[in-house]
């Protein structure tokens, strides 16, 4: 973005409407090559129907999944950065791992157990993959429901 030009305003359509709803114009300039990520500016902060993990965990909202516990659910991240992209999330509503409490260690230690069986099962588990979190939002976390990012297989766009 040129400061002082003319503002670009960026209409991108999302694969889930409410997500396209909540979408507002970007402040800064975003380029659109195959592999690039298209940005949702608000984050989302609400358990429930509104938050889109909780839809995608109740099965209201589509999602590719690829592992599944009692605690526990795996899906293919829509905006994928590796070859194996997939977000693991606790099937409870934790919104960060900044407001997370005692009691939610269990579970958040869940994750982590998922992702290294998700590791073994696609052939990972000794090569080694990338397991990583986003904390707020000078983190880079735009849905507020705790996921782990696993990716494998080489980065996409690097």
């Amino acid at each position: 973005m040129v400061p002082d030009g003319p503002e670009l305003h960026v209409v991108t359509v999302l694969p889930d409407t409410e997500l396209a709803l909540r979408a507002r114009p970007h402040a800064r300039l975003v380029s659109f090559s195959r592999d690039s990520t298209a940005y949702y500016t608000g984050p989302m902060t609400t358990a429930g129907a509104d938050c889109l993990f909780c839809r995608i965990v109740a099965r209201r909202s589509d999602a590719e999944i690829e592992y599944e516990d009692d605690h526990v659910l795996a899906f293919k991240d829509i905006y994928p950065k590796a070859a194996i992209h997939l977000l693991i999330v606790p099937k409870r509503h934790i919104a960060s791992i900044l407001t997370m409490e005692t009691g939610d260690a269990e579970v958040i230690g869940r994750c982590l157990l998922a992702a290294r069986t998700i590791g073994a099962a696609k052939g990972f588990g000794e090569r080694g993959y990338r397991v990583s979190v986003n904390c707020g939002p000078e983190g880079g976390q735009h849905v507020y429901h705790v996921h782990f990012h696993f990716m494998a297989g080489g980065r996409r766009g690097a």
